[in-house]
């Protein structure tokens, strides 16, 4: 039997455990993810410090409302085409329940992280720590913003496949 791998981007990242464990998945891939620590709620940890994960001139931003926001945060590194595409595309991400709860990493399976070193959002430095820390991985590290399945997912796909394969 094949165990498949599942892959999470952004917030999203707070899901990955338990999708991981609910597939009886082989490898679980954080992409400019939030990757928790089993130890504190997403909202605990902003409230000790959201600069420290998120850049600044990010909080408080919305993307789903304002199309500049999100080309500026999100799709910064798109063609243009891409980026107005792109914007049609996004949908508010809150699950509140989720980000309140302490997350156990599902450490039964492989764990990979890939970091966007020009993400706007998240801090490539946090995400790199987080992976080493709480992942106990060394990061992938790609070109580009927050969202390279939009701006490069070619290249995207083919670090995936690589980081599975090994």
């Amino acid at each position: 039997m094949t165990h498949p791998i599942v892959v999470a981007h952004s917030g999203s990242g707070l899901l990955l455990p338990a999708i991981a464990r609910a597939v009886k998945a082989g490898m679980q891939i954080f992409v400019a993810a939030w990757i928790p620590n089993g130890a504190n709620s997403l909202m605990d940890e902003l409230s000790a410090g959201p600069e420290r994960i998120f850049h600044s001139d990010w909080l408080g931003k919305d993307p789903v409302t304002d199309p500049d926001v999100a080309r500026s945060f999100l799709f910064h590194d798109c063609s243009a085409e891409v980026a107005d595409w792109a914007t049609t595309t996004l949908r508010t991400f809150y699950p509140a329940k989720v980000y309140a709860e302490v997350v156990q990493p599902a450490a039964e399976c492989r764990s990979a992280a890939i970091v966007p070193l020009g993400d706007r959002t998240l801090r490539w430095e946090w995400m790199a720590e987080a992976a080493r820390d709480r992942l106990g991985v060394e990061p992938h590290m790609i070109p580009g913003g927050h969202c390279p399945h939009v701006s490069r997912p070619d290249q995207l796909a083919e670090l995936i496949e690589r980081v599975a394969d090994t």
